[in-house]
């Protein structure tokens, strides 16, 4: 159950202990949006205050540094809107070695900062996480994450920004190479035509792929088309399924992304089409997108709000 209603510079502790007596020690999450929720005071007690909850969601409100906050999550969600303070590497990691049993972890716009000249405090293993979104407006922040965290499930669900920097696609690569149950990625780029590039020779486990507000006008992926893509290479061998999500296609390139065998379902959501189709229409597009798989098996979905 969701708690609101508390009154504004609520400190943490008081919002736990309002929280269990309003709900007779029944709560097992506890959620907070806004910048009104204070750090807790110094007190054993909190750690005992914490044990019920196993879903904590904070958007907009302080990140507590106390690891005894996390112990026992099986979800934990925070957001930031850019003025939340961030936590260090070092308790970045702590906060999340106190939750093994994490089954799903939202960080968007919060990831570790500072404490430069520090030592690595190493990687944090996460034996049951089984979705994990990274976003951030600026995705070279998620390197201190990508090199941290070692999900080891069964099956993951990764949907993360992307970005085009060096280091950035070297910590990404180094990531997914760890995560070997990685069975559904979801991508949202920071910028659109930004997101290609990343995902090149991210093609050996890649099998079923969500692209959202992707503009195929990405430099990346025109070059991937007149070089590999022309000598016959296959970009995701073993992709079963593609998802595109209020992208920009264009359909000349659009067989650059469908070249796998085992390619079963193609879904087009709120898609538009450019390069040389100027029309925009629902029905017009619709036509395009199946015209392009007429003599195919593969199923195709085209769906539009409007």
């Amino acid at each position: 159950m969701s708690i609101f209603g508390l009154r504004l510079q609520t400190p943490l502790e008081c919002f736990c202990v309002n929280a269990i007596h309003r709900h007779r020690g029944s709560v097992n999450l506890l959620e907070w949006n806004g910048s009104n929720l204070l750090p807790t005071p110094s007190d054993t007690r909190f750690d005992n205050l914490m044990k019920p909850v196993s879903i904590l969601r904070l958007q907009n409100a302080y990140i507590p540094a106390d690891h005894s906050v996390y112990h026992g999550l099986v979800e934990l969600s925070l957001i930031s809107d850019g003025k939340t303070q961030l936590p260090t590497p070092a308790q970045m990691a702590q906060a999340l070695s106190a939750c093994p049993e994490l089954k799903r972890l939202v960080l968007k716009n919060v990831y570790p900062k500072g404490n430069h000249g520090h030592p690595d405090p190493g990687s944090v293993r996460l034996p049951k996480l089984g979705y994990l979104d990274l976003e951030c407006t600026k995705p070279r922040n998620l390197v201190p994450l990508l090199k941290m965290l070692q999900p080891a499930g069964q099956h993951l669900t990764l949907r993360i920004s992307l970005s085009n920097e060096p280091e950035f696609i070297e910590n990404f690569h180094a990531f997914t190479d760890r995560c070997m149950s990685i069975s559904d990625t979801i991508i949202k780029p920071a910028e659109p035509k930004v997101w290609f590039g990343p995902l090149n020779s991210y093609a050996p486990k890649l099998t079923k792929l969500t692209l959202e507000n992707c503009d195929f006008g990405d430099s990346n992926l025109g070059s991937y088309s007149r070089k590999e893509f022309a000598e016959g290479s296959i970009l995701w061998p073993h992709l079963h399924s593609l998802i595109l999500n209020r992208c920009k296609i264009d359909p000349s390139l659009l067989e650059v992304l469908t070249g796998s065998r085992y390619l079963e379902i193609i879904k087009f959501w709120n898609c538009e089409v450019t390069a040389s189709y100027s029309q925009t229409s629902v029905q017009v597009t619709k036509s395009i997108f199946k015209h392009l798989f007429a003599h195919s098996d593969v199923i195709i979905i085209v769906e539009n709000d409007d």
